[in-house]
């Protein structure tokens, strides 16, 4: 395993080829090693979580077999290790193409929250293979009073390009 990463099940390995970015690594499943589940818990006992936000962000890819899947949770837990909330992305295909970017979210953090896990399952599921060809990269876990996105337009994609952007020379 990774630093701090714990192997709950399957085989995984770090991989280093179509990374996001010129140099870098991600987790991924590898040969015969069927379902790949990997967590860290992340301590917070020094943050006084009630009103406070976890958001979790990461890249996803899948590298040959369309069908294989990738699921994220994101567990609040408390002093005994029981989860207080959570969410969850997929299990969902990821693109073939791209790295595709994606966030989740507890917001308002439960008073008695002391741990935050971040769980990953890689699943192989079609292509007539064991291996979970999928990857994720990039996890950026924060912890903190967050507001939303306070850019209009952030991708220049909505009417107008850049109508709603003011040109100063």
């Amino acid at each position: 395993s990774g630093n701090n990463w714990t192997v709950v099940g399957g085989t995984g390995e770090i991989g280093t080829i179509q990374t996001l970015g010129a140099v870098g690594h991600h987790l991924r499943g590898a040969a015969a090693g069927g379902t790949v589940t990997w967590q860290q818990d992340v301590d917070v006992t020094g943050y006084e979580p009630e009103g406070l936000s976890a958001i979790l962000d990461f890249y996803i890819f899948a590298f040959s077999d369309v069908n294989d899947t990738i699921g994220i949770t994101l567990y609040g837990l408390d002093s005994g290790g029981a989860t207080i909330t959570s969410t969850a992305y997929g299990p969902s295909s990821p693109s073939i193409s791209y790295w595709e970017k994606h966030t989740l979210s507890l917001s308002n953090l439960d008073p008695d929250t002391v741990t935050l896990r971040v769980k990953v399952v890689l699943t192989p599921a079609g292509g007539g293979d064991t291996i979970a060809d999928t990857g994720i990269t990039a996890m950026c876990l924060r912890v903190g009073q967050v507001s939303s996105q306070l850019i209009a337009n952030q991708s220049f994609e909505l009417g107008g390009g850049l109508a709603s952007w003011t040109e100063t020379v």
